[in-house]
């Protein structure tokens, strides 16, 4: 399926070394696993309540398989959401995961040279709403 592969090798730029996070083992998360995994990364988390799933993550990809982010927390994980460099686009998503995190950091698109448009705004330090155009 050319969305979750697509997502992460192309559009998410993940690259060797990179940690990723996907919440939802449907058809197109499970193809985000296999291509974040395929793209070298070192570490592919997942969180789907649905045991079958969590264990076929594993089998394609996934490094590690939470029911929930609380039981990643209970087994002494904590959440930061952001990114050295990305685009808008994972930024977006990062920012509902954000309301959930010790740390936060989502600069990324300030940091490229050219982001993707539309894309986020930031006014005096604070992220504005993500336009509706950005999600397609």
């Amino acid at each position: 399926m050319p969305t979750g592969w697509g997502t992460a090798v192309y559009a998410g730029g993940v690259r060797a070394g990179d940690t990723v996070v996907v919440y939802g083992i449907g058809g197109v998360g499970i193809n985000a696993v296999q291509g974040a995994a395929y793209a070298g990364a070192k570490f592919v988390i997942v969180v789907d309540p649905v045991a079958f799933k969590r264990e076929t993550a594993l089998k394609l990809g996934a490094t590690h398989a939470f029911a929930t982010a609380a039981e990643a927390r209970r087994l002494g994980l904590k959440i930061m959401a952001g990114c050295m460099v990305a685009t808008s686009l994972a930024m977006a998503a990062a920012l509902l995961l954000a309301q959930d995190a010790e740390w936060v950091d989502l600069d990324g698109p300030l940091l490229l040279e050219r982001d993707r448009v539309p894309g986020l705004t930031y006014t005096s330090g604070t992220v504005m709403p993500v336009p509706a155009a950005l999600w397609g």
